[in-house]
């Protein structure tokens, strides 16, 4: 493979790293955009966008990574407009670059976390997007999420023992006494533009009208709003009858892939949903 160092955007501010394969680019293959997941630049966690990208340049795919504004080696954008508009600004010069370089013209972008969010947006805002993926994205919370928080997390808790002391403890001194005192604490605050259900509702609506490819893995690192297989189509029903969606659940795999055994599991699971969606040139 072929990993080659690039600068593109307003006064080539952003960097990134395009990673080709051997043979020829297939011109009819998507080229996959990776996006920073938060403040981690374009290695992702525990070098996952790495392994990533070259996975991925083993099947024959092209990649880019790169750093948003004011991520990593890029420069901070002057821009004057919100960071979810600047965004849409860098992914849109990425593509940009790979047309006039590579004479690429159609894209996969995906991401982790506030990355995964970014891909949401970024799928519907350009037409040259044919798919897209999504790490740990966007997700609401079911009845039946609500019943296996309980028997998963809150009945084991409350059959401890030592719960029940603390507690004790705590009536005894006549002080106020919470749920989350018994679970050992509350919905985690997940600090990023996750899209509303409607926003998410209307979005995957509009993949579908766009024959877009859509994949979402979740895992077991965000049990504070996902936790079961096929969530996602039980918060929104209409999602099943699109074919382009798809759904993958990695329960025993944390948020961040820090064992090697789940990245590669991830990784064989994107890199299998992109051959099905866009099998490669002999």
């Amino acid at each position: 493979m072929k990993e080659t160092l690039c600068q593109f955007g307003n006064e080539n501010g952003l960097v990134g790293i395009f990673t080709q394969p051997d043979k020829p680019i297939d011109p009819g293959a998507p080229v996959v955009v990776l996006l920073s997941a938060g403040l981690l630049h374009r290695v992702g966690p525990f070098r996952l966008y790495i392994s990533l990208a070259r996975k991925l340049a083993e099947a024959g795919v092209s990649s880019l990574r790169f750093d948003l504004s004011g991520v990593g080696d890029s420069e901070s954008s002057k821009v004057a407009a919100s960071i979810e508009e600047r965004t849409l600004v860098d992914i849109g010069s990425a593509y940009d670059f790979l047309l006039e370089h590579y004479g690429v013209e159609k894209f996969v972008v995906g991401g982790l976390c506030s990355g995964a969010d970014d891909a949401f947006r970024a799928a519907l805002h350009d037409q040259r997007v044919v798919g897209s993926f999504q790490l740990d994205g966007m997700g609401y919370r079911t009845k039946r999420f609500y019943k296996g928080l309980m028997i998963d997390h809150y009945l084991p808790r409350l059959a401890s023992a030592e719960k029940w002391k603390r507690l004790a403890g705590r009536l005894g001194g006549h002080q106020q006494v919470e749920l989350q005192s018994l679970s050992g604490g509350g919905d985690a605050d997940l600090n990023r533009s996750m899209p509303s259900i409607e926003q998410a509702t209307s979005g995957l609506a509009e993949m579908d009208r766009l024959g877009q490819k859509s994949l979402l893995i979740y895992t077991g690192g965000v049990s504070e709003y996902y936790n079961y297989s096929g969530q996602i189509f039980d918060s929104i029903p209409a999602a099943k009858q699109y074919k382009g969606v798809s759904e993958c659940y990695l329960p025993d795999s944390d948020h961040t892939y820090m064992l090697k055994r789940d990245r590669e599991k991830v990784l064989s699971v994107l890199c299998d949903w992109y051959k099905a969606s866009w099998p490669l040139a002999a």
